[in-house]
């Protein structure tokens, strides 16, 4: 007697799938060993867990969810995704792309995700702007239920020259919320900039925070300057040097350098506040 056993799976949307049928499962094997060397065997499998690796995306890395996963190629050019049954097939395939795969992180629904890059901290066919002479750093925040009492949020300061210097922190108290955070990443990256660099020369940030501390700290509407205490002591360690604010913004879906790295900057704020939501920190 023989047993037939039907797998299905999703394929649709799937960049590059590949599907056949078999007279019998070792044949199908075969043809899966052919194909990947790295793919293993799902007999006795009853839920595998798929780990699905994105080396062409949005956001390179690695993923337990598919529709996460499949977010990250969808409409992309040259999108390349490929799916694993375990999290070590997932990371060597990862490694002949030449990206390093960084610490994982757990959503609030139990999927898993890892971020990638590129082994010279720059995205592929993108020009890196590096000069010897200056640094640079992605800074955001994110929030979670934004002004509400019970609000965690989380900042992330990223820098694509020296990822050793990466920092990802939470906000704890009643002073979370998104723009708080956002000004404690930049608080970082000066902090950091005082110490490794003295040299560099700062002029001026933004006009604002100028206008703002010539009217004793209040707006124009005559109403407190919220986080007042954090932009001080960005004045404070900005000093002399000369720092240029851009605005980059996030989930375009573009390939240039500056949206690669703002968009890392924000999945490490966001994943860390997830994280705090779940009591994980």
């Amino acid at each position: 007697m023989i047993e037939t056993l039907v797998f299905s799976t999703k394929f649709h949307g799937y960049p590059n799938f590949r599907m056949k049928k078999f007279q019998c499962y070792d044949e199908a094997q075969d043809f899966i060993d052919y194909f990947n060397e790295d793919c293993e065997s799902v007999e006795d499998e009853q839920n595998p867990v798929w780990y699905y690796a994105v080396v062409v995306g949005r956001c390179t890395g690695i993923y337990t969810d598919v529709d996460q996963a499949l977010a990250e190629t969808h409409g992309y050019s040259n999108a390349k995704m490929t799916k694993f049954l375990t999290f070590d097939a997932a990371h060597n395939f990862l490694g002949k792309w030449e990206l390093v795969v960084q610490d994982g992180h757990e959503y609030s629904d139990g999927s898993r995700f890892w971020l990638a890059f590129d082994v010279n901290g720059r995205y592929p066919d993108c020009q890196d702007p590096k000069h010897p002479d200056s640094m640079v750093a992605f800074c955001d925040g994110s929030a979670l239920r934004n002004g509400q009492r019970d609000c965690d949020a989380a900042y992330a300061r990223v820098f694509p020259h020296d990822q050793a210097s990466n920092v990802v922190r939470t906000l704890n108290g009643p002073w979370a919320t998104n723009n708080r955070a956002e000004y404690m990443a930049a608080l970082a990256a000066l902090q950091w900039a005082r110490d490794e660099d003295p040299s560099m020369l700062i002029n001026s940030m933004t006009n604002w925070i100028y206008k703002w501390q010539n009217n004793g700290w209040t707006t124009q509407n005559g109403t407190e300057v919220k986080n007042r205490d954090i932009l001080g002591q960005l004045l404070d360690e900005q000093g002399n040097r000369e720092v240029i604010w851009r605005h980059v913004r996030a989930h375009t879906g573009n390939k240039d350098w500056e949206s690669y790295w703002n968009d890392i900057a924000d999945t490490k704020a966001r994943q860390a506040a997830e994280k705090l939501a779940n009591g994980y920190y």
